[in-house]
């Protein structure tokens, strides 16, 4: 019921994942995950660019005393942050 959301602030929520509703949100221009002490990216989010396709802002960064990423997760979130970059070259993702 939210498909004309524009922008999702779920800092500071003890997320571990990025949420699958996220994924249902169609108008989605600016998410932001910071302060998720113990988010990780375990798989690639590839999915959000077509579900999202007006996405351009991605906010995922951690407070300096937070958990760090995983290689695995910093692997997703750079080739998550080029396919975003090659479909709107003003998108940004802040890890």
């Amino acid at each position: 019921g939210m498909n004309s959301l524009i922008h999702l602030n779920l800092d500071n929520c003890g997320l571990r994942r990025v949420p699958a509703f996220v994924r249902e949100l169609s108008s989605l221009e600016n998410i932001s995950l910071r302060q998720n002490e113990h988010l990780q990216i375990d798989a690639p989010l590839d999915d959000l660019i077509e579900c999202c396709p007006r996405l351009s802002v991605v906010e995922m960064r951690k407070a300096l005393n937070e958990g760090s990423w995983t290689p695995q997760s910093l692997a997703h979130l750079f080739a998550f942050e080029a396919k975003l970059q090659k479909k709107n070259p003003s998108a940004e993702v802040k890890f």
